[in-house]
């Protein structure tokens, strides 16, 4: 199992991990129970030391774990997320290709993996 490194005290198992929120120099890191954790690092700089298939950056402030993502809908060239929380979120324009694209190579990797 992987895990996100904070500090020599503190660490994340990166599949516990929902989603990732930019706040400034700051990322606030969202967990299945709830818990939010601040780490003193860039959005950017903790997306590249996970480098985990199974994240995608939906805008500048936020990064989702695709493995949480219940459903999603396209409308008007509107994507909508819905974590399995029930939290939702807005794709920025610009990277909606990428969401749908990384969404769908993960279900077709999990749909592999159950069969």
């Amino acid at each position: 199992m992987k895990t996100l490194y904070l500090t020599r005290r503190q660490q994340i198992e990166i599949n516990d991990i929902m989603y990732l929120q930019s706040e400034s120099n700051y990322t606030l890191i969202h967990t299945i129970n709830q818990a939010k954790t601040i780490a003193s690092q860039t959005l950017h700089l903790i997306h590249s030391s996970i480098n985990y298939d199974n994240f995608v950056r939906i805008s500048r402030s936020y990064i989702l774990n695709i493995e949480h993502i219940s459903t999603y809908s396209l409308e008007n060239n509107k994507l909508t997320l819905k974590l399995s929380n029930g939290e939702k979120f807005i794709a920025s324009r610009r990277r909606i290709k990428n969401c749908l694209d990384k969404i769908k190579i993960a279900q077709k990797r999990s749909s592999e993996l159950k069969a």
